[in-house]
């Protein structure tokens, strides 16, 4: 690993002068064994994430922070070295676009949820098989004891302020909460298709029926179906996690509170 570090260390010193001088034919070379370096680091870092999946199984407790900070570490090697070959994709050959292209698509649903598995706490690990949970928050972790943290929302409306409904930005209110609300909530329970595409262009044209903003509409909706300022996806894509007898259990819920 301290190779190919500074493999890509030297590699990136010849291309960033070829960018400088602006010769074409030398950025060109200089460009390939710089991505492919960057993405060697990501198939490493891939497979010491394996190696901490088969450690997890067996280590201590006392140990498992451990992992977790190795977890963190080569998460951000991944998500690094993803950024600069991602940012040189647009400049690069077709073949080495199609490299890039690989190796952004290595990591699969299948093998994500299986690296974050042994993460999940105590009343998380019943979801830890729900692809659609996963799908979610693949992408918007960095570290996998992150999970617990994005993946929370499933557990439960929690007690909640319904001060949460009032944003400046969409211009809500508690009233416009319960007006909505009110509204939505059998337009959610005709929905038959419930995917997240689907509930959003009905709760889109809901909008527009009622002369609302968009936002405002998803805003009041994410709240209602999750009790949280921060989510890690919006007002459809949680619902389409949730299902539509636990989404508009929730909604009915909030409903009530501002009653």
């Amino acid at each position: 690993m301290v190779y190919l570090i500074d493999e890509d260390v030297k590699s990136r010193n010849p291309l960033r002068k070829a960018i400088k001088e602006g010769k074409e034919r030398e950025i060109e070379a200089a460009r390939q064994p710089a991505v492919c370096i960057a993405g060697e680091i990501i198939n490493m870092m891939g497979q010491c994430l394996e190696l901490m999946l088969e450690l997890a199984e067996s280590c201590p407790d006392e140990a498992v922070h451990y992992l977790g900070e190795a977890s963190h570490l080569a998460m951000g090697a991944i998500r690094s070295s993803r950024v600069y070959i991602v940012n040189m994709a647009d400049q690069c050959s077709d073949e080495t676009y199609r490299f890039v292209t690989r190796r952004e698509n290595e990591m699969s649903l299948e093998k994500f949820m299986e690296l974050a598995k042994p993460f999940y706490n105590d009343e998380l690990k019943a979801y830890a098989d729900d692809e659609k949970l996963a799908a979610m928050i693949q992408t918007r972790i960095s570290t996998f004891p992150e999970v617990n943290e994005k993946a929370a929302f499933v557990c439960g409306l929690p007690e909640y302020d319904t001060e949460l409904f009032v944003n400046k930005k969409n211009k809500t209110t508690l009233e416009m909460a319960k007006d909505v609300l009110t509204a939505a909530i059998p337009v959610i329970k005709g929905i038959d298709s419930f995917d997240n595409d689907t509930l959003f262009a009905e709760l889109k044209a809901f909008a527009e029926a009622k002369e609302l903003k968009a936002g405002a509409v998803m805003w009041i909706i994410r709240i209602g179906v999750s009790g949280m300022s921060v989510t890690p996806g919006g007002a459809t894509e949680l619902m389409a996690v949730l299902g539509k007898e636990e989404s508009v259990s929730r909604l009915e819920k909030s409903l009530a509170k501002l009653n």
